[in-house]
């Protein structure tokens, strides 16, 4: 496994697992609960697009209750932490917005997508995909989390100037009404931090049901 050494891989984005876990204990906490109330009745049929951090325990939960390993499909921008994925990927490290157009299924029952900083212009372009590809339909569930600590200054300007609690949920609203999708049912915000030395970041999932 090749090793990273900027200063922000060598905080957040380790390949140390200790390291993963012990800064992810609240976030493994409610991504676990939230994964305990997705429906697996049907678990071969059961389609899943993820992007969460390196070791993550997502894969496996899913893998628990039966889902196949070809119904799952890895988003990493990383060429670092993409060498190392067990699940099926795109070719190269690719940005999420450009990884959506090589997901191998015609509709997602989950996506999660884990982002470190607050969404931007970016993001926005991603989830237009996700709604214009039609991966996302009814029954589908969709997680975003996002950081809420730091961000480019012309994304955390306008973020403010949105006037909203939760900017990601913004985001989400736009790219739906611009591409057309399943009708939302349910938004649902869960905030958790994750201490890494001396400093302490805060994170929102968002969770949107359709």
């Amino acid at each position: 496994m090749a090793t990273r050494t900027s200063t922000e891989h060598a905080t957040f984005f380790t390949t140390d697992r200790a390291f993963r876990d012990a800064r992810c204990v609240s976030k493994d906490i409610l991504t676990k609960r939230i994964f305990a109330s997705l429906s697996f009745r049907d678990p071969k049929k059961f389609t899943a697009v993820l992007m969460p951090s390196m070791y993550g325990p997502e894969v496996s939960w899913l893998r628990d209750e039966g889902v196949p390993r070809r119904n799952l499909f890895a988003i990493e921008r990383d060429r670092h932490v993409h060498a190392t994925l067990k699940v099926p990927t795109t070719k190269k490290a690719l940005p999420v917005q450009f990884a959506l157009d090589h997901v191998p299924f015609a509709v997602a029952s989950l996506v999660y997508l884990d982002f470190f900083g607050p969404p931007n212009g970016k993001h926005l372009s991603a989830f237009y995909k996700l709604f214009k590809l039609g991966l996302i339909q009814r029954g589908s569930r969709l997680l975003l989390t996002f950081g809420m600590n730091r961000g480019e200054i012309f994304s955390n300007n306008l973020n403010k100037r949105l006037n909203v609690e939760y900017a990601g949920q913004a985001y989400i609203e736009a790219a739906h009404e611009r591409a057309g999708g399943p009708r939302i049912s349910r938004v649902t915000h869960h905030t958790y931090t994750s201490v890494v030395g001396y400093h302490t970041a805060n994170f929102v999932t968002t969770e949107v049901r359709f």
